[in-house]
This record gives structure tokens, sequence and C-alpha cells, in this order.
């Protein structure tokens, strides 16, 4: 066989709607059509590539090399077989194997050991959390012992992690789950997840994350929110590993379906909430900029829905000037309202953590949460009177720009 000896073609090998693929960073997704003397197992809860000795030369969502050549269309010609119609190209033609990220040399490929992972997380806090609005899509990667979202074009992103999620190892494959013991993301699939993208968490304050990443895991950064399930988050129970699929349906538009129950719920046609939806994403990165670069000024964002559909900015001060530079020539310039606000959102976040300091001791009903549209840091308690005297009692002062309010039961 006469092998061809471009490239080499570097980058984390991926399951895609049941496809082996090799994403390149700066490049594509290519479908890889694998030599004769390779052979798939998927026994053991991971996919994987062995060759005639055994030993794994390539895993999905690790790091792999490829000599060879890139068509962008194929026939049947030459192949054992072919792909099938829904495993597109363009097709890399391998030549030889060069690199698998932590190889292992078990006889019939069976892994031996997981790769240390790092799973860097936002800290909890006491209440609701502030979270960006922009959506994520792409494929789940282990690169370098660190997770992160890979697109082809677009940038690799670092997850930093919610807090009420778990990283689990066991079984053969690398997966998050919830606190129901869902999975909500694995290594090699396809995953969706609210959040926004910040270039450098540098001067970030500490107490905001329960861990950071680790140096050898680079952003940009992910602060995921909301995740959606795994495609086959299905377990029989929770956490197992099951094996991935072998062919996995055509894939459905996502926008098509969060429009439709979008246009229900605001009462808008699925035109205009296409419109909304495609607005996420430059809507977080405006949020990310502002939070990375006007730290000393910026008070928080938000997206109001009704009666008229806007982008709420607050600043402490100068912030029609701060603005307009942000959102200029770009689709939110005539959609941002600006507002006033005393306290900056570094501040509210900061105040937000003591105050759960504070009041998670006491042995009193009571929820801290950040209000950013009143621009404060509450606290809902059932007996004001009782709060009030757990509080003294233990030596406590509220920060300033805190308000109790009395309610029938807290929120959680």
């Amino acid at each position: 066989r006469v092998k061809l000896t471009a490239g080499p073609f570097a980058g984390i090998l991926t399951l895609v709607d049941g496809c082996l693929r090799v994403a390149v960073p700066r490049s594509d997704s290519y479908l890889i059509i694998w030599p004769p003397e390779v052979t798939l197992r998927t026994d053991g809860g991971d996919v994987r590539v062995v060759d005639a000795a055994g030993r794994v030369i390539a895993r999905v969502g690790e790091q792999v090399a490829f000599s060879g050549g890139v068509l962008n269309t194929i026939g049947r010609e030459g192949l054992r077989e072919a792909p099938p119609d829904r495993c597109p190209g363009p097709y890399l033609i391998t030549g030889d194997i060069l690199k698998q990220d932590r190889a292992t040399a078990t006889p019939g490929g069976a892994a031996t050991r997981t790769p240390a992972v790092a799973f860097p997380q936002l800290a909890p806090v006491v209440g609701e959390r502030a979270t960006m609005a922009a959506l994520l899509e792409g494929t789940l990667t282990l690169v370098d012992g660190c997770l992160r979202v890979t697109k082809p074009g677009h940038d690799s992103n670092l997850i930093i992690w919610p807090p009420e999620v778990t990283l689990r190892t066991d079984g053969g494959d690398i997966r998050v789950v919830d606190a129901e013991g869902r999975v909500v993301a694995r290594v090699g699939e396809r995953v969706r997840m609210a959040g926004g993208q910040i270039k450098t968490i540098e001067g970030m304050p500490k107490h905001l994350l329960r861990e950071a990443p680790p140096a050898h895991c680079p952003g940009p950064y992910w602060f995921a929110g909301n995740i959606e399930a795994s495609p086959s988050a299905a377990t029989p129970r929770a956490g197992t590993a099951t094996r991935p699929p072998a062919a996995a349906p055509p894939p459905t538009d996502g926008l098509d379906t969060d429009a439709r129950e979008y246009a229900n719920t605001f009462g808008v046609d699925l035109e205009e909430a296409k419109r909304r939806l495609r607005l996420q994403e430059p809507i977080g990165k405006l949020g990310a900029a502002l939070a990375a670069g006007e730290r000393d000024t910026f008070a928080g964002l938000w997206v109001e829905h009704r009666p008229a559909y806007r982008i709420v900015v607050q600043f402490t001060r100068d912030g029609e000037r701060t603005i307009r530079p942000y959102i200029a020539g770009g689709p939110l310039t005539d959609l941002v309202e600006v507002r006033a606000a005393r306290w900056t959102l570094a501040e509210l976040e900061a105040t937000l953590a003591e105050t759960g300091r504070l009041v998670r001791p006491l042995a009193v009903p009571a929820t801290v949460r950040l209000n950013l549209q009143e621009n404060r840091v509450e606290v809902h308690v059932i007996d004001r009177a009782r709060f009030d005297t757990a509080l003294r009692d233990a030596g406590g002062q509220l920060p300033a720009g805190v308000v109790v309010l009395t309610v029938a039961t807290p929120a959680r």
C-alpha cells in the first residue's frame, strides 16, 4: 500500500454523530479513513483504535496526529468499508498514526488508567447565581489533562464548570454528572452549554473560584451556566458508563427547537425568536468584555424580553461613554439601555460571598441572593426578629449594600 505523507494533521479525535473525526485547530474537522491493519474497540466504556499488537493508537477525546492526505470527495474504490452518508468529508486518508496522548500498551486495547483531569469550578453561592447568556456548542475534548470544548474554526474554550456538577472518571471514560447523577457531558461527545467567554482570569477574585485552572490549562475560558444533558445520558444507573453508539441519528436544528419554545413563551414570531437567540453570543461576549475591561465601573448586564427586547447594562459612572466603543457598529448598538448603579458587579459578588459566610452558620431559615436589577444583595428570611437575634449573637454585621427581606418562604 502506498502511504500519503502530507501533514502531520494533529488534533483531538472526536465522535460526532457516530463518525470518528479529528478536529484540527484553525483548520477543519476531518473524517478518518483508517488503515486496514487497525481495529475499532468500543468495550469498556470508551472508543479506541488498536493496532495488530493490541496497542491503543488513538482514543476518542485525546490528542492524535496522522500523516496522510486530504480529499474533499471520495469514491468506493480501494475501500474495505466506505463512509456512510451521515459522515461527510473532508476526508483524511491516513498514512502513519504518529502520536496518541497517554497511549496504553495493554493487549486487547483495554484501558489501564485514566489520565489526570483538571476540573476548575466556580465557587458555590448562597441563592441565585448571575450567569452570562451566550451559547457554546462543540465537542468536549481532553487536551493535556484539560477539558475543553472544541469546534473547527472557533476558539478552543477551557471550561470553568458550575459548582453543582461532578467529574467522574471510573468505568473507562471521562464524564461530568449533575447532582442527580445524570451525565451532562462526556469526553468525545457533543455538548451544549450556556455561559460566557473570558479571555483571562488574571485579577479575578479568588473567592469566585472553588478550583482555579492549572497553569497548563490556558484560556480562553468559558464560565459555564446551564448544561444540556449529554446525548448518551440515558445510562442504566447514575454515573455508569455505557458503550458509545455505533451510529447516531442525523443532527436536528437545535436553533429551531429553541426558537419555537422562545416564540411560544414571549409571543413573537419564529424569525424574531431566532434573531434574539442568535444575539446570545454577542451578548455573552459583551458581558465578558465589560467584566474584564471595566471592572471598576461595570455593575452587571441582563436581558429584558418584555415589554420590549433590550440588553440592560449598568455602570457606577460614565456609562454612556464607556459602552460606546464596545457596541459601535455591532448587532447590539440599538438594543442596549444604560442605567446607573451604586455598586459594581465585583463589589456585589464580594458582598454576596461575605454575606453567605455570615448567614450560612446561623440556625435560621435564610437565603442570600444577588439581585442585579436592584443592584443589591438580598437576604430572604421568614422571621426577621429571629434572624436579627441570631446574627447579633454570632457577632456578625451585614456588609453595606445588603437588604433583609421578610418572605413567606426563602427562595431556593
